[in-house]
């Protein structure tokens, strides 16, 4: 292994609650994190967006705390999984 790589450090799955905590939480600030604009005053508002959503989640959360990046990457898998079954379905 390279000095440069890191090493993921691996967590408990999500359990379907979770999950669905996790799209609830996305849903109520959809009208930022899945804003197109990409300007640095956006990103900022993003990234504040997503520690709030991370504090909301580990506050309701039964199992294990989350880290921002474990949600944003649970996020971004599960859309990738549903627009490859409504492709498949179409």
């Amino acid at each position: 292994m390279n000095s440069n790589e890191v090493k993921r450090s691996r967590n408990v799955n999500f359990n379907k609650r979770e999950e669905e905590l996790l799209v609830e939480l996305v849903t109520t600030h959809k009208h930022v994190l899945e804003n197109k604009k990409t300007d640095a005053v956006m990103w900022k508002e993003k990234e504040a967006c997503w520690k709030k959503l991370a504090s909301e989640f580990n506050s309701q959360s039964l199992l294990v705390p989350r880290t921002v990046q474990q949600l944003q990457l649970k996020y971004k898998n599960f859309k990738k999984c549903v627009r490859k079954k409504s492709a498949s379905i179409r």
